[in-house]
């Protein structure tokens, strides 16, 4: 028997501390869509409010600009987000800067992007950028009974 192998041992995990332990997980798919629903009907509601006050197609092409980097880069989530309970953060699970958040933005005019998620739980906007939306953990969990 060679030195230094002991069968009985329990194998070393391959770790370093360089990496950051992933512990956040991915929205689903449903909380994504639902996500868009609420999201878009928001978008909607203030673009009719501005078509109503008179204001131009400008105001209207800034609100589709301007909306996921506002909310996005100030508080990590939409108001689609607030209401599934889920945030946006980085690969690195960091908050996302203004260019992660602007890169999603501008994927998001690409045509047939919502189809990119068809298979696979992140789109295109999530790659290109280098974020995922994931669940909060903010919420209190129960505690478990065994």
């Amino acid at each position: 028997m060679s030195e230094g192998l002991n069968p009985f041992e329990p194998p070393k995990a391959e770790w370093s501390e360089s990496e950051p332990v992933r512990y956040l997980r991915d929205a689903s798919q449903g909380a994504r869509f639902v996500n868009s629903l609420v999201d878009g009907g928001t978008q909607w509601l203030i673009m009719t409010a501005l078509a109503f006050l008179g204001l131009g197609e400008v105001a209207i092409f800034l609100v589709l600009l301007a909306y996921y980097p506002f909310f996005e880069t100030v508080y990590g989530k939409t108001p689609g987000k607030w209401f599934t309970n889920t945030r946006v953060v980085t690969d690195d699970e960091e908050k996302p800067t203004f260019r992660h958040v602007l890169v999603r933005t501008l994927v998001r005019f690409i045509p047939f992007e919502p189809f990119s998620f068809f298979f696979r739980i992140r789109g295109w906007h999530d790659v290109w950028s280098g974020t995922r939306v994931v669940r909060d953990r903010k919420r209190k969990r129960r505690k478990r009974r065994d």
